[in-house]
């Protein structure tokens, strides 16, 4: 049997918090922290909106855009390599 989520909040979380001199914290700054160090570990927001729990992506980039990495050269690099193929052929079209 488990912990009633107010049972848990006022005999375990609270105490553990003003314990630690963090009597502002609530509950729900800890799904923030989590959606924090999951965008820090670059992991793609469709998994993160999934884990947190979201209905939608949409959800999840609205709450935490501002969390984004801002660096797109990688993806900028990929692109570049997917279509240097298409762009060389496009140039020099094989004579037939």
């Amino acid at each position: 049997m488990g912990l009633e989520p107010t049972t848990f909040y006022r005999w375990y979380f609270k105490p553990a918090l003003r314990s630690d001199g963090l009597v502002r914290v609530r509950f729900h700054d800890l799904r923030h922290t989590y959606a924090s160090i999951l965008f820090a570990a670059r992991i793609e927001v469709h998994k993160v909106s999934r884990w947190m729990g979201h209905a939608s992506i949409s959800t999840t980039a609205g709450i935490y855009a501002h969390l984004y990495a801002t660096d797109h050269s990688a993806d900028a690099d990929r692109l570049a390599v997917y279509l240097e193929p298409q762009y060389r052929d496009a140039r020099h079209p094989h004579r037939g």
